[in-house]
């Protein structure tokens, strides 16, 4: 579970702009006629409910909150769970969820449409490149004939089904395989205070994969002799019970055994080199082959182990927590 933060709130403010612009396909016209043009026009119901429900959404979107200074579609996580309060407890979880709700929200807000909010320029200003929820699978979007083509999926954190006006909020869209996005967590409802949030916390220090060895051989890398493990760094906290909700749903325990190989050569390299080692390996490249001391370091564990860059590759957190743990940085 990766934690991404940097640069995060300009990207957001960057989607919105995005959005409002690519709506109307122009860009002389400011937010208001966004609105105005794909919402206002829907309130015409005799339903009060909907056009209640229509002129919240309108404030939510065009208003920016007095004491955050975000609106439903930049807020961040923790105020983002504030709109999930506001609407549950204003309009009730069957209107939300409706067909009729949900196909007045897709005429406002395009989600299906991924060329109306640019999904692929999304995908590429986030510059992530491995599943935030596993770390065990690229990502990437890629150039094709001139265009823009994903390897990703965008998880809704607070699932579409039946939180659909959040479809396109920035911090409720999380880049993520498809393996955790439609086969692990599917519909299953995600909160901030059930789950860990990969734009608000991720395991870093407090969760790390450790070894357990059953046998000495396992010094030599032999997979038979160690078990892999989670540790918690405070065991009954409220996080370390998001964290393991975490790797329940998305099996990490399990997946992360059939990594051994991985571990293995941790291991043998661990008794090879160390810090000592890669250091001098530096001294004598600095400025050549090594632009800084974390390139010597990737050379030697073959991933990105510095905490700011582990979304950069798969098992990166893992290659950070065994290297770490044997010394080997």
């Amino acid at each position: 579970m990766i934690e991404v933060k940097n640069i995060l709130h300009s990207l957001a403010v960057d989607h919105y702009n995005r959005i409002i612009r690519s709506a109307i396909k122009r860009t002389t016209r400011d937010r208001k006629h966004y609105v105005d043009d794909r919402l206002t026009n829907k309130i015409i119901s005799d339903n009060k409910k909907i056009n209640r429900f229509l002129r919240t959404l309108k404030d939510d979107i065009l208003i920016n909150d007095a004491n955050t200074g975000e609106n439903i579609i930049t807020a961040k996580p923790e105020n983002l769970h504030k709109y999930v309060t506001k609407y549950n407890q204003g309009f009730g979880e069957s209107f939300l969820t409706s067909k009729s709700t949900k196909d007045i929200l897709e005429h406002i807000l395009y989600y299906e449409s991924y060329e109306h909010w640019n999904a692929d320029l999304f995908a590429a200003k986030l510059n992530i490149d491995t599943c935030l929820y596993c770390n065990r699978q690229y990502i990437q979007s890629f150039n094709k004939s001139g265009k823009r083509k994903r390897t990703l999926e965008f998880d809704h954190f607070y699932c579409r089904n039946q939180f659909p006006y959040l479809a396109l909020s920035f911090y409720n869209l999380i880049p993520s395989c498809h393996t955790c996005n439609s086969t692990f967590k599917g519909k299953k409802v995600f909160t901030i205070n059930s789950n860990l949030h990969p734009y608000r916390e991720g395991f870093s220090n407090e969760v790390k994969f450790s070894i357990l060895p059953k046998k000495i051989g396992f010094i030599n890398g032999i997979s038979s002799d160690y078990e892999l493990k989670f540790i918690f760094k405070n065991e009954k906290s409220a996080f370390s019970k998001r964290a393991k909700k975490n790797i329940q749903i998305f099996h990490l325990r399990n997946l992360y055994k059939e990594h051994k190989d991985v571990i293995d050569e941790i291991i043998m390299k661990s008794q090879i080199y160390n810090k000592a080692y890669i250091s001098a390996l530096y001294g004598s490249y600095a400025g050549t082959l090594f632009s800084s001391p974390a390139d010597a370091v990737r050379l030697v564990t073959s991933n990105y182990t510095d905490i700011d860059n582990l979304h950069k590759r798969p098992l990166a957190k893992l290659t950070r927590d065994i290297s770490k743990e044997l010394k080997l940085i």
